[in-house]
C-alpha cells in the first residue's frame, strides 16, 4: 500500500477530528463502582498527555479501552502503556512506516481488522478516530497474545510484525526485547 504524504494525512487527522468519533461508537453503559473507578483512572492517564482529543473524546476512549479489554481480558493498563510507547498519547501521530493514531495501527492491519469489529473502513483516515484505533489495537494485541503464546512474544510481534517474529522463532533466534521492556517500564510507571 502506498504511504501517505504528512500533508495529506494531517488534512484528513482534521476532517475526522470534526467527526468526534463517529466511526467508532459503541454503545457502553455507564459503569459502576470499581469501572467508575476504571474510567475515571484511564481519563487521568489519558489525559496526562497532549493527545489532541477534547475531553469527550478521552472519555469515549477510556470507556472503549475498557469494554474491549474487558471483551477480550487484557489490562487496561497494558493498553496505556502501549498507547504511551506508540504515540506518546497523540491522537494524529504518524510512523514513518505509516502506522496512525494513538497506537499505531498500519492501514493494512485496520483495513483486515474493520470487518471483524464491524467498522466501515474509509481508508488510512478511519485509524484517526482514537475509538476506533484503540477497538483494532486491543483486538491487534489479543490476536498476537493468543498466536504466540506470551505477553512479551505479543509485544515483539506488535512492534516489529507477526511475519517477522514468527521466522525469528523458527529459525530458532532470539526475540527481540527492547520493546516489551520499553512496554513493562511505562506500565510501571502508572503505578
Amino acid at each position: 500500500m502506498p504511504r501517505l504524504p504528512r500533508s495529506v494525512v494531517l488534512v484528513l487527522a482534521l476532517g475526522v477530528a470534526s467527526l468526534s468519533c463517529h466511526f467508532g461508537s459503541v454503545a457502553i453503559s455507564p459503569p459502576e463502582g470499581s469501572d467508575r473507578a476504571a474510567l475515571v483512572e484511564l481519563q487521568r492517564e489519558l489525559s496526562s498527555r497532549p493527545s489532541g482529543l477534547v475531553p469527550e473524546e478521552i472519555e469515549a476512549v477510556a470507556r472503549a479501552i475498557l469494554a474491549e479489554c474487558r471483551r477480550l481480558d487484557l489490562s487496561p493498563q497494558l493498553v496505556t502503556a502501549i498507547i504511551e510507547v506508540e504515540s506518546s498519547g497523540y491522537n494524529f501521530a504518524m510512523s514513518g512506516a505509516g502506522a496512525l493514531g494513538l497506537m499505531q495501527i498500519r492501514p493494512d492491519t485496520g483495513a483486515a481488522l474493520a470487518p471483524r469489529l464491524g467498522v466501515p473502513w474509509r481508508g488510512p483516515a478511519t485509524l484517526l478516530d482514537p475509538v476506533v484505533n484503540v477497538r483494532m489495537g486491543i483486538t491487534y494485541l489479543r490476536d498476537l497474545i493468543d498466536r504466540f503464546g506470551s505477553v512479551e512474544r505479543a509485544l515483539a510481534a506488535y512492534n516489529w510484525g507477526p511475519t517477522r517474529i514468527a521466522a525469528r522463532i523458527g529459525r530458532g533466534q532470539a526475540v527481540p526485547s527492547g520493546y516489551a521492556k520499553r512496554v513493562m517500564a511505562a506500565l510501571a510507571g502508572q503505578a
